[in-house]
C-alpha cells in the first residue's frame, strides 16, 4: 500500500463510490454542502456496486409489490440476520431497514 500526505480540509469526506458513497456524496451536494470530496482506492468508479452488477435489493418495496413480487418484512428479516450475522449489524438496525 502506497502512503500519502494530505493536507487539505474538506465539509464532508466520502470514502468509496459504490451505491452509498455515491449518494451520501450527492445527498449531501443537494443538501447544500459545497466541500465535498469522495476518495476511492480502486482504479475505478463504483467500488463493491460495480462488481456486484450494481444491484440494490430494497426488501417489501412498494416497486417490488408493483411488479407482483411477494415479499415480506419477516422473510427479509430471516435472510438478513442470517446473511449479515458476523457483520455485527445490531439487530435494531435491521428492523428499521425494514420499515
Amino acid at each position: 500500500m502506497s502512503q500519502m500526505n494530505w493536507d487539505r480540509e474538506v465539509d464532508v469526506l466520502v470514502v468509496g463510490t459504490g451505491n452509498g458513497g455515491l449518494t451520501a456524496a450527492v445527498c449531501n451536494w443537494e443538501m447544500g454542502t459545497k466541500n465535498v470530496l469522495i476518495i476511492e482506492k480502486q482504479d475505478k468508479v463504483g467500488g463493491t456496486s460495480a462488481t456486484s452488477g450494481g444491484g440494490i435489493w430494497i426488501p417489501n418495496s412498494h416497486y417490488a409489490k408493483e411488479v407482483g413480487a411477494e415479499d415480506n418484512p419477516a422473510d427479509a428479516k430471516a435472510y438478513l440476520m442470517n446473511t449479515l450475522f458476523w457483520e455485527d449489524v445490531p439487530e435494531e438496525m435491521i428492523d428499521t431497514y425494514l420499515e
